[in-house]
């Protein structure tokens, strides 16, 4: 069974599409009424239909045009009566507040206009104090005085006030002055006797209160008295109780049980606790017995763990040791044989060196001069001979000097360069020796001949 994928359902769809098409213009086309007539009924019909769809959305469109109009005609209309309203409002409370608030009695040129002006104006001159009386009026001068007289019998029934009122305030500052002094004098009177008879309740108050002290006292020291007695008497009864209880009770008597604590058996009461029984003593004695035992055990283990390390220990230094000294026999040994090396290696090079001088110095070897040379007893004159250093003394007729090869070779040195100028040519057989000469010396100081 094959599974049916996206792209192969998208193919067979736009097959299928194109087969209905096709089907779809074969019937429009092999149908011989419809290719007679020439008519396309379905083509009619489809713009019919696009027709009544076009027309149908415009008159929608129209409708909701005319609705949308209507709308706002009637939100204009409610907006304009809204406006007509609120200014007919404003304009009903601005005259409201015109008339309550501003009326012509309150206006500032009011007076100008004033109907009533005459009746509320106020008269002329009332009299020579009144204050709208100005000096540019001319309604009173200086030095005038109208009412002289009036003035005159006013100050005198003043005085004659002033004088009758002091004469009453007098007297009735004497009255009050002796009726203060009245009542003081009978108040003094009346504090010395309420003084003399508080001191005379006080008198009698401290001889009571002395009585009843005294007889206080004295019922206190037969209560007291009569309490040490009967304090003593009990005192007495309890030290016997005591003496008995002591006698017949169990802290004289020894008794183990008494001092067996609540909180175990293994506990005891301090107080009451008379000491270990003889087993007891024994026990512990044992026990203690037994435990310096095994610290005895304890401390001869640790000795012989000690003993057995230090013998572990000095094995091992003493093993140490010969490992070292054996080391030591070897080191000296491959220093030994090392040094016969060198030696049997030096004295070769040595060997060497000498047949490379002879060899530079008199050519290859010949039989006459192998016999004369090399024979039997000629060994002093052919060491001599082979000595590059005597030879180059010879050669530049040095003295042989005193001493070791190494002061030989300073004293040719020092002379050589003493006898031969800076700019002096040598010839190729002289510089051979001279190199041949130091090379032979150096060889000869390093190998200690």
């Amino acid at each position: 069974m094959e599974v049916a994928e996206p792209k192969d359902l998208q193919e067979d769809f736009v097959l299928a599409k194109r087969r209905y098409a096709e089907l779809g213009r074969q019937k429009r086309i092999f149908n011989a009424r419809n290719r007679v007539i020439g008519g396309d009924t379905m083509a009619w019909d489809a713009q019919v239909c696009d027709q009544n769809i076009k027309a149908a959305t415009l008159k929608a469109r129209e409708e909701a045009f005319a609705a949308e109009m209507r709308q706002n005609d009637k939100i204009a209309c409610i907006s304009e009566n809204r406006e007509r309203r609120d200014r007919k409002n404003l304009c009903k409370a601005i005259n409201d507040f015109q008339q309550s608030f501003q009326s012509p009695e309150t206006r500032r040129e009011f007076d100008l206009s004033d109907p009533l002006a005459l009746k509320k104006d106020r008269p002329a001159r009332q009299s020579d104090y009144d204050a709208w009386n100005t000096i540019s009026g001319m309604q009173k001068f200086m030095g005038e005085d109208l009412n002289f007289h009036l003035r005159k019998k006013f100050q005198e029934e003043q005085n004659r006030e002033w004088s009758l009122q002091q004469q009453k305030e007098r007297m009735v500052g004497r009255e009050n002055q002796k009726c203060a002094e009245d009542l003081y004098l009978k108040t003094r009177l009346q504090f010395d006797e309420t003084a003399k008879h508080l001191q005379n309740l006080e008198t009698a108050t401290r001889k009571a209160v002395c009585t009843t002290v005294k007889e206080f006292n004295m019922n206190q020291a037969l209560e007291s008295a009569e309490k040490k007695i009967q304090e003593r008497k009990q005192e007495q009864e309890d030290n016997l109780a005591e003496i008995s209880n002591l006698l017949r009770g169990d802290l004289l008597s020894e008794n183990p049980q008494q001092a067996a604590s609540s909180f175990g058996p293994h506990r005891v009461v301090p107080d009451r606790w008379k000491g270990m029984s003889q087993e007891q003593l024994e026990e512990i004695r044992l026990v203690q017995k037994q435990q310096v035992q095994e610290k005895l055990r304890l401390q001869e283990e640790e000795r012989q763990r000690d003993m057995d390390w230090d013998r572990r220990r000095i094995q091992k230094a003493r093993a140490t040791l010969l490992f070292e000294r054996q080391q030591q026999r070897l080191r000296r040994g491959l220093r030994r044989a090392l040094d016969c090396s060198n030696l049997s290696l030096a004295r070769e090079q040595l060997l060497q060196l000498r047949t490379l001088v002879v060899s530079f110095t008199r050519g290859p070897p010949t039989p006459a001069r192998s016999s004369s040379e090399w024979g039997f007893g000629t060994a002093t004159r052919a060491r001599r001979d082979f000595n590059p250093i005597v030879h180059n003394c010879w050669e530049r007729n040095i003295p042989e000097p005193a001493g070791d090869r190494s002061s030989w070779s300073h004293a040719r040195h020092s002379k050589l360069a003493e006898n031969s100028s800076p700019h002096e040519k040598k010839s190729p057989t002289e510089v051979r020796k001279n190199k041949v000469s130091q090379h032979y010396d150096k060889t000869g100081v390093a190998c200690g001949i």
